[in-house]
């Protein structure tokens, strides 16, 4: 019933319910945006997949948002992921990738849900100060292919739809939270994409406000379809992108 306890009908035309303030990041206007948005946790888990991704995949930004309470907090994580990042470049002999952004993302309510909505807000971010294309993903997913191909293979199609995501078919369709998914969405730098970026932003707004809201990102994709025509990405080939849950399972229990 949690899905269907955060679906709204109606939502207000603006969303202040929280701030972000950009790190001194080395940001290239001509690479595609991949964002993310994680708490401290999360981040120890599985920052280090994108350490290595981003040797690999130079074309691509890839833009943490870390939701925490404290400045000191924010520096102190983008620090050691740099150290994290230096140390790998001396271990495989290569130069350090400039790929890498950060974000300090301050919601007013902070609860599990909003480390994974906070991404719609960074995303929404990308697309109102930058030019590029922004694909939004969960921090915890693995690339198991060509990251950058299949990216390169939506920006450069002529499809008319600005916004890509997972559309499932037969029965979930009914269901608000198991419709449309969150954790795989390209969406172009154009004004259907940051229209749809508004909408995202400003339903999970005042869904944070729930008790029980762990659906409330995937609601949110689905409302914005519902004004913004949305392709599904599957069009593209298999994703590169895969989630491991027994691999999360145990580095929980670590």
């Amino acid at each position: 019933m949690d899905a269907l306890t955060t679906y709204y009908s109606q939502i207000p035309d603006y969303n202040d319910t929280y701030s972000i303030e950009e790190h001194k990041n080395n940001y290239s206007n001509n690479k595609l945006n991949v964002c993310f948005s994680t708490d401290p946790s999360y981040f120890k888990m599985f920052g280090f997949t994108w350490v290595q991704a981003s040797f690999y995949f130079e074309n691509l930004n890839f833009n943490f948002g870390l939701v925490v309470e404290s400045r000191e907090l924010f520096e102190s994580i983008v620090k050691n992921y740099n150290y994290l990042i230096r140390a790998y470049a001396n271990f495989i002999n290569q130069p350090v990738p400039k790929n890498n952004n950060f974000f300090w993302i301050r919601p007013n309510i902070i609860n599990k849900t909003v480390f994974a909505c906070a991404r719609f807000y960074l995303s929404k971010f990308l697309l109102k100060k930058y030019s590029n294309d922004v694909y939004i993903s969960d921090i915890d997913q693995l690339v198991i292919g060509d990251l950058d191909s299949y990216l390169s293979s939506i920006a450069s199609d002529d499809f008319t739809h600005s916004v890509h995501l997972p559309v499932v078919s037969n029965y979930y369709k009914f269901l608000p939270g198991r419709s449309h998914l969150a954790g795989n969405i390209y969406i172009r730098n154009d004004e259907q994409g940051k229209k749809f970026a508004d909408l995202l932003t400003n339903y999970v707004g005042i869904g944070m406000e729930e008790k029980h809201s762990w659906m409330l990102d995937q609601n949110a994709t689905r409302y914005a379809s519902e004004t913004v025509p949305v392709e599904d990405i599957k069009v593209y080939g298999r994703r590169v992108l895969k989630q491991y849950p027994d691999f999360k399972i145990a580095l929980r229990k670590k």
